[in-house]
């Protein structure tokens, strides 16, 4: 395919984008009408410029099947799609409506401890199920996060919303850490898979 993905486009005949959510340096992310569950999701495709990239196309795949092996009720589901359907590269997950972390901060100007230590635990609980699947996140910025909308509470669900830098223990760059109770956490893992 030769075009970026457009707003009305549908695309294997199967997801009608109806949105644009997002747009970084490579990528953007839409929302889509799945038109086989008529239900809304979300889909990032790379731009066209970088499809061609094999060290692009490798981290986008790598992306793609770390998440849709992780299965946790704080972490992004994403839908397993057959390559062979695929006219492009692209990811779909469940659509999320809530807010980013950082924009919930922002915005609130501070929030009560109550519901910090329960996000926090929420994001803990999440990071320690991936790293038991030997996944290291490595990009743990509050913007990746989101706040599910209907939890905008003292319970509140956290969900991580990116897994473009994460890494597993067959990538050549990791290796897999002792697991000590001291050790194995979100943030002591991240930190040293980045002095590597």
């Amino acid at each position: 395919m030769s075009y970026d993905v457009e707003i009305g486009q549908v695309l294997d005949q199967r997801f009608k984008i109806t949105g644009l959510l997002s747009e970084g340096g490579m990528a953007r992310v839409f929302q889509a009408l799945d038109l086989s569950t008529l239900g809304n999701v979300a889909i990032k495709v790379p731009l066209m410029q970088f499809e061609s990239n094999p060290t692009f196309f490798s981290q986008f795949q790598r992306e793609e099947s770390i998440a849709a092996a992780l299965d946790h009720p704080s972490v992004i589901r994403v839908l397993r799609l057959d390559d062979n359907l695929r006219s492009r590269p692209y990811i779909v997950t469940e659509l999320l409506e809530g807010r980013t972390l950082d924009t919930l901060l922002v915005n609130r100007k501070g929030i009560d401890l109550a519901f910090a230590v329960n996000l926090v635990c929420r994001l803990c609980d999440a990071f320690a199920y991936i790293h038991r699947q030997g996944v290291v996140h490595r990009d743990l910025k509050p913007g990746k996060h989101y706040v599910l909308q209907r939890w905008l509470t003292p319970h509140s669900r956290l969900r991580p919303g990116d897994h473009s830098h994460a890494k597993t223990g067959r990538s050549r760059r990791f290796r897999r850490q002792p697991r000590h109770p001291r050790l194995h956490g979100p943030g002591t893992g991240t930190r040293q898979a980045r002095r590597r």
